[in-house]
This record gives C-alpha cells, structure tokens and sequence, in this order.
C-alpha cells in the first residue's frame, strides 16, 4: 500500500474515530436534555393541575377543574391524572366515572407509569393531592423520535464532513508524500548510475527540506567520487595497455619464429602466455567499456550493414577457440533477410561477445549455434548453446554490470570480468533494439537481440 494511501487512511480514521466518539456524546448530552425538559414539562403540568384542584376546594365549583383532568387524559402520554382530597376521595379524575372513588393508596404506581403528584394545602382542612401519571413507554417513545430526528441531521453533517475529511485527508496526504515520492525518485536514478541527478530547490525549512538539501548534498559527493573513480581506471588501464601491448607484440612474433625456432614445450609456453595476455587486453577493454558506459551513451555511426556482413565476421573470428575447446560452432543466415540499421563494428562487438560466452559455458562435443531471422520490422540474432545453462532465479540478473552466474562459474573455461553483457545490453539499447535471454538450467542457454530493419 503507498504511503500517500495509507497517510490519508490514518487521517480519515482519526476523524471517524472523532466524529464516533462526538456523536455518543453528543446522543448521551442530548438523552440526559430530553429527560431534564420532560421533568419540567411534566411539573409544570402538575404545577398547573394542583392550582386547579386549589381553585375548586376553596370555591367549591369542580366544573373547569374536572375538565382540566379530562383534557390532561386525553394527551398521548398521560395514563391518568387526579385530585384527591385528605382523605383520598377522588374530586376530580381524567376517566370522570371513578369521581367520588376512594384511593387508599394516594402514592402507589402502576407499573410502566411514571407519576409526578403535588399537595394541596387548604388551612384548616388538610392536605389533598394532584397526581398526574405518565405512560413510561410512550415517553421514552417520544423520546428516541426526537433523538432520532436529531441524529439523523447529526449523521448528515457526519457524511458531509467525512467528503470534506476525504478532500482534505488526500490534500494533506500529497503535500506531505510528494516530497518523499520525490526522493525515492531520485534514489531510484541514484541507483540507476545517474549520478548527476539533482532535485531542484524547494522553499521547504522543515524536516523534509532539510533532508531535500542533505539528498543533493550526497549525489553531488558520490559524483564527484565516481569522477575520481573514473579518472583513476582509466589512468591505471591506459597505463596497463601500453607495456601489455608490447608483451603480445613481443609473444607474437616469437610465436612466428621471427626470434628462431621453438621446441614443442616453448611454443605451448607462448601460447598459453598469448592467450593470457589476450584474456588481460579483453578485460582493461571492458573496464574502458565501463567507464564509456557510466560516461554517456556510445558514438554509434549507423549505416545499413548485410546481417551476413555482421555475421560471418563475428563467427570467423571465434572458429579457432571453438576448435580448441572441441565445441562445433555453426551459423544459419537464410537469404533475403532485410538488411539492419548498425554499426558494423559495435555489433561484431555484441556477437563476438555471445559467441565467446556460449563457448566458454560449452563443454567440449557441444555445439554453439548463430542465426538470424526476420522478426516483423526488425532482424532476430540468437546465439544458443548446448551448455550448463543459467539458474531462472538469476536470469533476470545477468545484464547487470559485474554479475556473473553463482552455480555456472565453476564449469566455465575462463573468468571475466562480468562486464560483456550489460556492454551488450547498452550497444543493443543505443541501437533501439532489444536483449534477452532464455535458459533451462542444465540445458544450454539463448540470447536474443534485435536490431531495427532498415
């Protein structure tokens, strides 16, 4: 999950956590408001009812006193209300057919009532009493409607405000992931060899500034590292190419007989020695090659080369070696093939490279096979051997500078310097084509470039 997705998760459950936590509240605060609201209406009633049953004792005229108690029946919640005189004699009732009833029991309730009553004082003549009974269940009905009414506006605001939490959840998200999207870019072209990739400047003081300006800081160090790097090889491998040419030079002509005659055993001593040299020369090359890489793309000269004029070469020059490791060595051109946008040389390179590596993973008796075909608006070169084969969990790997194959590199002939394919891979890519490579380990391995037609 992104870190900007999971920014604005946290921020949208903060404010449902909020908004959860402010609505319990809030229903709690406005239940105990209801309720408190209800008591007064409800004393008030009684309030009203005991002036009522004062009026009618001191008057003795219980006409307007007993319809008050009928009207007060006929309200939704009310299961009764009564005025009672000191003795209990119901004066007044709500049901006006239980006047003149006694009530033994003034102050007992029915259950599911709820009852508020009130005294009557009259000097001289005792205390008579006003009740009012409540039907429990139909206030707490009454109740919850009004609550309910109130949380249904409650829970619109909720979702209302959740949009503008979603909005301003994914704002806030951005502006503080893009800075960190923004370095992980950068790290990626870091790590890619882009060494002189900088993020531009930003008005940020805080943290993520701070660490903006540290990240620019280090990628111009490690460039000006790698500078040193570079200028130190190549010095050191320019160094090495001129004495090391001299020593082929001076092993070749002795291998010509231009000093004299050589015995059996010398000649093998030379030719070892030569192909040593050789080995050593092929690798300063690379490391130059490498330098060439990190410095910039290739200088490719295009032309449109004859895939047979690409081909032939590259195999011509490696049919010595093949013999000498006892791997058959074929090419397969068909005619007609169109011919490729290339240069010449940079290409041979690639091929010379592939076929080299085929025979140094080919055991002796194998075969190492080069062809080339039309692939829609492109030719296909593959080389394919019949040798140990490349483990799939490293496939992926093997154009990566310096890597060479872990379980392979003990059947080798020789070791390189792991630098010939991902040289291969940038000659292909500058040429707009493509590498690959398909391998079953322990049944030889095929590599593939394209090249575009010209």
């Amino acid at each position: 999950m992104r870190l900007r997705v999971r920014f604005s998760l946290v921020i949208l459950s903060l404010i449902l956590l909020s908004q959860v936590f402010f609505s319990a509240a809030y229903y709690y605060i406005e239940r105990r408001s209801e309720m408190g609201l209800m008591y007064q209406q409800a004393m008030q009633s009684v309030q009203l009812a005991t002036a009522e049953c004062h009026e009618a004792m001191v008057t003795g005229d219980w006409g307007t006193a007993r319809e008050y108690f009928v009207a007060l029946g006929m309200l939704p919640a009310v299961r009764h209300a009564d005025c009672m005189d000191a003795g209990g004699r119901i004066l007044a009732h709500s049901d006006p057919t239980r006047i003149g009833e006694r009530n033994l029991d003034a102050f007992g309730v029915a259950e599911g009532v709820w009852q508020v009553s009130r005294s009557v004082r009259l000097p001289g003549r005792g205390a008579g009493l006003a009740r009012i009974g409540y039907d429990a269940a139909e206030l707490d009905a009454q109740v919850r409607g009004r609550l309910a009414r109130t949380m249904l506006v409650l829970s619109q605001v909720g979702v209302f405000s959740m949009v503008l939490g979603l909005l301003a959840a994914f704002l806030v998200a951005r502006a503080q992931t893009r800075p960190i999207e923004e370095l992980a870019a950068a790290t990626a072209e870091l790590s890619a060899g882009h060494l002189d990739f900088r993020l531009p400047e930003d008005a940020r003081r805080d943290e993520l500034g701070l660490l903006r300006l540290k990240f620019n800081e280090m990628a111009h160090r490690l460039g000006e590292l790698d500078k040193m790097k570079r200028r130190l090889v190549e010095s050191l491998t320019h160094d090495l190419k001129n004495p090391l040419a001299g020593i082929k030079a001076s092993l070749q002509m002795m291998l010509d007989r231009n000093a004299g005659p050589l015995t059996a055993a010398q000649k093998k001593y030379m030719e070892s020695s030569l192909e040593s040299a050789d080995r050593l020369w092929d690798t300063i090359d690379g490391i130059l090659d490498a330098m060439r890489l990190q410095a910039g793309p290739f200088p490719i000269q295009l032309e449109d080369a004859e895939v047979e004029a690409l081909v032939r070469p590259a195999a011509a020059g490696l049919e010595p070696k093949a013999e000498r490791c006892g791997v058959k060595l074929k090419t397969s051109v068909p005619k007609g093939l169109p011919r490729v946008k290339a240069d010449c040389e940079l290409v041979q390179r690639v091929l010379g490279n592939l076929l080299a590596n085929a025979l140094k993973f080919t055991p002796s008796g194998g075969t190492v096979t080069l062809r080339a075909e039309k692939d829609g608006g492109t030719v296909r070169f593959e080389v394919r051997d019949t040798g140990a084969g490349i483990p799939a969990e490293e496939l992926s790997r093997i154009f990566e500078p310096f890597y060479q194959v872990s379980e392979t590199g003990s059947l080798a002939r020789e070791h390189g310097s792991g630098l010939g394919l991902s040289i291969c891979e940038r000659i292909v890519r500058e040429h707009g084509g493509r590498i690959w490579a398909e391998s079953e380990f322990g049944k030889g391995s095929a590599f593939f470039f394209t090249l575009p037609a010209a």
